[in-house]
C-alpha cells in the first residue's frame, strides 16, 4: 500500500496568523501598486504637459513617480518586514506632493480635489493593508488637502470641492475593511483546509502501519491450528520414546527400528517378549 500522494493546492502552507498573512499578500502587492500608479501618472502628466506645458508642474509630477519607486525598492530590500509602513510612508507622501500642487497658480482646486479622492479610492483597492492605516491616511489626505487650501488662501465656491474627498474617504475606508474581512474569512478556510489535510494524512499514515503489521502476523485461526499441530507433534514423539525405552529393556527389537510406533505394536512387544525358538 502506497503512502498518500501531495494534495493539489497545498505546496504553500497558510501564514501561521492573519497579520503576518497580510504581510505576505501587501508584500506581493507592493509591485502591482507601484507600477499602476507610476503608470496612471505618466499617462496623465504627458496628456497634461501637452496640454498645457508647465515647468513647475512637471516637476511634481517627477515627485509623484519617483515616491512609489523609491518606496518599492525599500520595500523589496532593507525594509521587506515593514511593508505596510512603507505603502503608509509612500502614500503620505505622494498626498503631499499632490496637496503641494495648489501652491502652483495653474493648479485648480477642483483637479486637486478629484486627484486626491483617486487616490484614496486606490490605496483602497491596492493596498491589502490594515483597515486602520486606510482610515489614517484618508484622514491625513482629508487633513493635508484643506491646510493646504487654507495655507494658499484659496476658496472652495463649488459644494464637489468640499464634499468630494469626504465622500470618497467614506469609501475607502468602508471599502477597504470590507475587503480586510473577506481575506480573513479566506485566510481562515486555508489554515482549516490545512489541517484537515493533516489530519487525513494521519489518518492514511495510520493505516499503513496496521495493514503493515497485519501482514507480518497470522490471523489468530493459523495461530490455534499452528498451536494445536505443535502439541500433537509433542504428545507422538513422547510415546516414541516411551515405546522405544519399553522395547530395549527386555531385549527385544525396538518399535523404532521396525518402523513401527503404534500404541499397538508398542503394547505387543512388551507383552509378548522375543523367545528362541531353535530349541525343541
Amino acid at each position: 500500500m502506497h503512502g498518500p500522494g501531495p494534495i493539489s493546492g497545498a505546496s504553500v502552507s497558510p501564514a501561521a496568523s492573519y497579520a503576518l498573512h497580510r504581510q505576505r499578500v501587501l508584500a506581493s502587492a507592493f509591485p502591482i501598486a507601484a507600477v499602476v500608479i507610476v503608470a496612471l501618472t505618466i499617462t496623465y502628466a504627458a496628456i497634461d504637459m501637452m496640454w498645457r506645458p508647465n515647468t513647475a508642474q512637471l516637476a511634481t509630477y517627477a515627485l509623484e513617480i519617483a515616491v512609489p519607486l523609491v518606496a518599492l525598492a525599500l520595500a523589496r530590500g532593507p525594509l521587506a518586514r515593514h511593508a505596510e509602513a512603507m505603502a503608509f510612508a509612500a502614500d503620505l507622501a505622494f498626498t503631499a506632493v499632490l496637496a503641494g500642487r495648489l501652491m502652483i497658480p495653474s493648479t485648480t482646486e477642483s483637479g486637486t480635489a478629484l486627484f486626491l479622492s483617486i487616490k484614496m479610492l486606490a490605496t483602497a483597492a491596492l493596498f491589502p493593508w490594515n483597515p486602520r492605516l486606510q482610515y489614517l491616511a484618508s484622514a491625513s489626505t482629508l487633513l493635508l488637502y484643506y491646510a493646504a487650501i487654507a495655507f494658499t488662501g484659496r476658496s472652495l465656491p463649488a459644494t464637489h470641492q468640499v464634499t468630494g474627498p469626504i465622500i470618497a474617504a467614506v469609501l475607502s475606508c468602508l471599502g477597504a475593511a470590507l475587503a480586510d474581512r473577506t481575506r480573513r474569512a479566506l485566510w481562515q478556510q486555508s489554515v482549516d483546509l490545512t489541517a484537515a489535510e493533516q489530519r487525513a494524512r494521519a489518518l492514511l499514515e495510520a493505516e499503513r502501519l496496521v495493514t503493515a503489521v497485519a501482514r507480518a502476523s497470522p490471523p489468530p485461526l493459523t495461530r490455534r491450528m499452528t498451536t494445536r499441530t505443535a502439541s500433537v507433534v509433542a504428545v507422538k514423539s513422547k510415546a516414541n520414546g516411551i515405546a522405544t525405552a519399553s522395547a530395549t529393556l527386555i531385549d527385544a527389537p525396538a518399535a523404532i527400528v521396525t518402523g513401527t510406533d503404534t500404541p499397538a505394536n508398542v503394547s505387543a512387544a512388551a507383552v509378548s517378549p522375543y523367545q528362541d525358538f531353535s530349541r525343541p
